[in-house]
């Protein structure tokens, strides 16, 4: 097994873990990973930097294919995650926002809360 063939397994070892993380929602893990990642990918990219040179391009062209499926999937995971987390965040502020209604409203009739009229805090206080 050549240096290229380990550095793609170990790589392709990394990503399936990562995704293994990301399936479960497993987010805080994600990140003790992420130097490994790197490290691997930039490594990756050297040698395939000098691809001509390689005997065994067919092979290789197979792996990077499989690679490159095994990244995009890690993509959508981690999109999935990012919207998972921002939803989560809005879903929050809803609550958060929804304690501290005050029951007052602007001259358009909207819902002002304690947060958004300074003044009115120490007022009410």
């Amino acid at each position: 097994m050549s240096n290229l063939d380990k550095t793609v397994a170990k790589l392709r070892s990394v990503i399936e873990k990562e995704n293994a993380q990301l399936r479960k929602g497993i987010y805080n893990k994600v990140s003790d990973l992420l130097p490994a990642k790197q490290g691997l990918l930039a490594e990756l990219d050297l040698m395939t930097a000098s691809a001509d040179r390689l005997r065994d391009k067919a092979r290789l062209a197979n792996q990077l294919k499989e690679l490159a499926s095994l990244l995009n999937e890690n993509d959508r995971l981690m999109q999935t995650a990012i919207n998972s987390v921002k939803v989560a965040h809005r879903q929050i502020n809803i609550i958060r926002n929804t304690e501290k209604k005050v029951g007052a409203y602007n001259r358009y009739g909207n819902s002002l809360y304690i947060e958004d009229m300074p003044g009115l805090k120490t007022k009410l206080v």
